[in-house]
């Protein structure tokens, strides 16, 4: 077993040892440094994070990373084959605030674009007005014409 005690302290040799900064890593797998150092190492790590860090690094032991037993990284991938396709659908929308950016940006168009269809509706409006008007103005120019001449 491992002198390293904690899953926190497992995670922050597991950077280490596949040369990644903890600050890298971290923002990697959806925390920050501060979650794993000093009284917040005794806490539960969650499962998001974990996802993260299969996905990152496919062939690391499970069962290293949360007793501490066994080899840092397995020499098959079954972790992969477990979680491959949750894990790609997982980290591609796994980073909310880009999400929510992607939301406000589409909520933008949205709003810009039913500004316009209510602009071109009001034109549409007018335009039809103007046809009818010419129509009637036209229409009585004929029947003019046809009475005096």
């Amino acid at each position: 077993m491992d002198n390293i005690l904690t899953i926190k302290e497992r995670i922050l040799q597991l950077a280490k040892n596949q040369g990644y900064t903890i600050e890298d890593f971290c923002e990697k797998i959806g925390m920050t440094y501060g979650n794993l150092k000093g009284a917040n190492k005794k806490t539960p790590i969650n499962s998001n994070a974990i996802v993260n860090i299969l996905s990152i690094i496919p062939n690391m032991n499970l069962l290293w990373l949360i007793t501490g037993r066994g080899e840092m990284l397995s020499s098959n991938y079954e972790n992969m084959n477990i979680l491959k396709d949750r894990t790609a659908n997982y980290t591609q929308t796994s980073d909310l605030s880009e999400l929510k950016a992607n939301y406000d940006q589409l909520k933008d168009k949205y709003i810009s674009t039913i500004e316009q269809l209510s602009q071109a509706k009001e034109e549409i409006y007018k335009l039809k007005e103007e046809i009818a008007a010419y129509k009637t103005r036209k229409l009585s120019d004929e029947q003019s014409k046809k009475r005096y001449g």
